[in-house]
Parts: C-alpha cells; structure tokens; sequence
C-alpha cells in the first residue's frame, strides 16, 4: 500500500469494512488476545465484495474523522 493509497483510506469513516484502532493489541492479556480474534473474525464473517481492513495508529471519532496518531512498537 503507497502512502496515497493509505491517505485514502483514511479519508473514510468507520464502517463494517474498516475498523480502527488507535494502539496496537496486547497480546500479553488474555482479554485483549481476545478482542483481536473477535474483530479479525467479524470481518471475515461479514459478507462484502471489498477488502476489509482493520488500521493501526488511527483514531476516529465522528466530530473530527481520522487522526494519524501512529504506533508506539510495531
């Protein structure tokens, strides 16, 4: 993905196809291991004709849209 494509990306509000998140998992907990095998398999369980991506480092909110807030690790 080119930094174009990644801006228009995050142009577009949350939806059952994109999903955000403003920090990475920690797989260390038990419960956030398991928020991301929910989210992974709500979107591979959601019928769509588009990819669906779950992005890292952004924050959305309805009143401002996105914001780049970037990883703290990879």
């Amino acid at each position: 993905m080119t930094n174009e494509d990644f801006a228009q990306v995050i142009r577009h509000p949350e939806s059952d196809h994109l999903d955000y998140k403003r920090a990475w998992y920690d797989f260390s907990n038990k419960a956030k291991r398991c928020e991301f095998v929910k989210d992974v398999l709500a979107m591979a369980n959601t019928p769509r004709e588009s990819p669906a991506r779950i992005v890292l480092g952004v924050d959305w909110s309805a009143d401002g849209g996105s914001m780049l807030k970037g990883l703290d690790k990879q």
